[in-house]
């Protein structure tokens, strides 16, 4: 539930850009009045402006930064000052980034005692979004602030995706220290590289009710759902949010959502809208694979029908009225052939894909994994670091494929 809930919050945003909804008066005069002007974003210019974030950062240990878009300039320069202003002037030693850690680590080797060369280390990151200028600008401030002697930062990855490297380094120190157990690796080996199965997903149409007509009431939706050889489930959700983004309430169909094959069928759900919401949003779904169709939806709010010209909920006109799709490979259309009270309905379907004898179940992937690194400190012992780097790789490639069950919204 909670990857599906981090999906459709993903969908929202799509949304709302979409919509280009303008922000309330009271945000604007939020931020004006919160925020904490900087005189540039590019490093190197001082922390006079900065001071500020000294009483906002307080005695955290970890401190996030984060970036609206990928890429742009801007975001990486001021991430490079605020990095620069951390360092020296609060103390912290460790940058880390959603990249692959053996490769974060050969770039942290340039950091600490310059070896090898840091654009190309940083493009074997991998992502496009790493390989800038800006980033590299960052990386040889940080070389030189080692070399000045004024302090320690490195540069750490913390995420596991692309097994090259590691593999590699688990294959080198087992072939020097250890050749008898090569043969072995073998499988483990081309498990990882192999693809995994993917996760069911799945495909929505989404709205949103202005949430002055609702604040301090409670909804109750209904309509009905006709399904063909769904594979998870089809339904419907609402959820209400506050001024943060954050949930604030949440409903759906729980266990009586239809799978498999399912005649038409009425189902309903209500959600207590709270006094602070900011926003409601709403949406008929399909997870897995198959067909549904949805027909004669209704709103009511307080126990009365809600009726406005911003949604065709009989779905009879010639395409989706206040209803958003931004899923690929879950077609979302008026269907003219299947309906129930009138000659229409919506229709939501995703063809399941063939079996491919290619794709490791990740879960065994990394057992196999698991077993290797359970071996890895009886392993003929190399020099120290050596053999914690290579028994760092093995625990990647154990933790790179999920080992829990794939998502089962419920």
């Amino acid at each position: 539930m909670t990857q599906f809930r981090a999906l459709v919050a993903g969908l929202l945003l799509s949304f709302l850009s979409n919509a280009q909804t303008a922000a309330p008066p009271a945000v604007h005069d939020w931020v004006r009045g919160s925020a904490i002007r900087l005189a540039s974003p590019v490093a190197g210019h001082g922390f006079d402006d900065m001071q500020p974030l000294k009483k906002v950062v307080g005695d955290a240990r970890i401190v996030s930064l984060g970036e609206a878009t990928h890429g742009s300039r801007e975001f990486f320069q001021l991430k490079h000052r605020m990095v620069e202003f951390l360092t020296t002037q609060m103390g912290f030693t460790i940058f880390s980034i959603e990249a692959n850690m053996p490769e974060a680590y050969k770039l942290n080797d340039f950091i600490l005692n310059g070896t090898g060369d840091p654009a190309k280390l940083i493009k074997g990151t991998y992502f496009w979004t790493w390989d800038t200028q800006e980033v590299l600008d960052m990386v040889l401030w940080m070389r030189e602030f080692n070399k000045s002697g004024k302090g320690r930062i490195e540069f750490t990855g913390f995420d596991m995706q692309t097994p090259t490297v590691a593999v590699d380094i688990v294959r080198e120190w087992v072939a020097k220290n250890d050749p008898d157990y090569a043969s072995t690796l073998v499988r483990p080996v081309g498990m990882a590289r192999a693809r995994t199965a993917q996760q069911p997903a799945f495909g929505t149409a989404i709205g949103s009710l202005p949430v002055d007509v609702a604040r301090g009431k409670t909804i109750r939706f209904s309509g009905y759902i006709k399904t063909a050889n769904v594979s998870n489930y089809a339904g419907f959700w609402w959820r209400s949010d506050g001024r943060d983004n954050k949930r604030l309430t949440f409903a759906n169909l729980k266990e009586a959502a239809p799978k498999g094959t399912t005649e038409w069928y009425r189902y309903e759900l209500e959600l207590p809208v709270p006094e602070d919401a900011a926003a409601i949003y709403f949406g008929a779904l399909l997870a897995g694979s198959g067909n549904a169709w949805f027909d004669d939806l209704q709103v009511e709010i307080d126990g009365k029908l809600y009726q406005t010209e911003a949604f065709d909920f009989t779905f009879e006109g010639p395409a989706l009225k206040g209803l958003n799709t931004a899923v690929s490979g879950y077609p979302t259309r008026i269907d003219n052939e299947v309906a129930h009270g009138g000659r229409q309905s919506l229709r939501i379907s995703h063809a399941a894909s063939a079996p491919d004898s290619d794709v490791v179940d990740p879960r065994l992937a990394a057992a196999e994994w698991r077993k290797v690194v359970n071996l890895c400190p009886n392993l003929m012992p190399g020099p120290f670091r050596t053999r914690a780097w290579s028994c760092s790789a093995c625990r990647c490639m154990a933790t790179r494929s999920p080992a829990t069950p794939a998502w089962q919204p419920t």
